[in-house]
């Protein structure tokens, strides 16, 4: 498997095509959201580059963690145990080397620097950030391993 295609994988989202985003619900962040403009991706250039691979503790799933080599954003594929890859995580920065699977559908855990914060990001199965914890230490002060 070539880690560094587009590819996202078997379970793909699906877009029926119904309303532009202009005119879709955004929630308390309003009709800004859907004219905010991409995230700019910073490279990481004090990434070591190693493959880091986590294994779901009931075997099913394993994640690989690795440096993109034309855009140098980590990210991560997320394949079943036959091999097959299944998601590939958004493009987000900030996301370090250490990559670590919770019990069963606990989520995958990765450290992110966010400007002068240093946070555990916290990713679902399909690849998709949705929280994340803050650390009490500055990303300059700590590395996490």
């Amino acid at each position: 498997m070539d880690l560094y295609s587009e590819e996202f994988g078997q379970n793909e989202f699906v877009t029926v095509g119904w309303g532009r985003k202009e005119t879709q619900f955004h929630g308390s962040v309003g009709k800004s959201a859907a004219q905010a403009k991409p995230i700019h991706l910073i490279p990481n250039e004090l990434d070591d580059g190693r493959i880091r691979i986590t294994w779901r503790d009931d075997g099913t799933f394993f994640a690989i963690s690795f440096l993109h080599k034309e855009t140098k954003i980590r990210r991560f594929k997320i394949f079943n145990r036959e091999g097959m890859l299944c998601y590939t995580s958004e493009q987000i920065n900030g996301l370090e080397e250490c990559i670590a699977w919770g019990p069963m559908e606990r989520p995958i855990a990765i450290p992110q620097i966010l400007g002068e914060k240093y946070v555990i990001a916290f990713f679902e199965k399909n690849g998709l950030k949705y929280s994340d914890l803050l650390l009490p230490f500055k990303p300059q002060e700590a590395k996490v391993c």
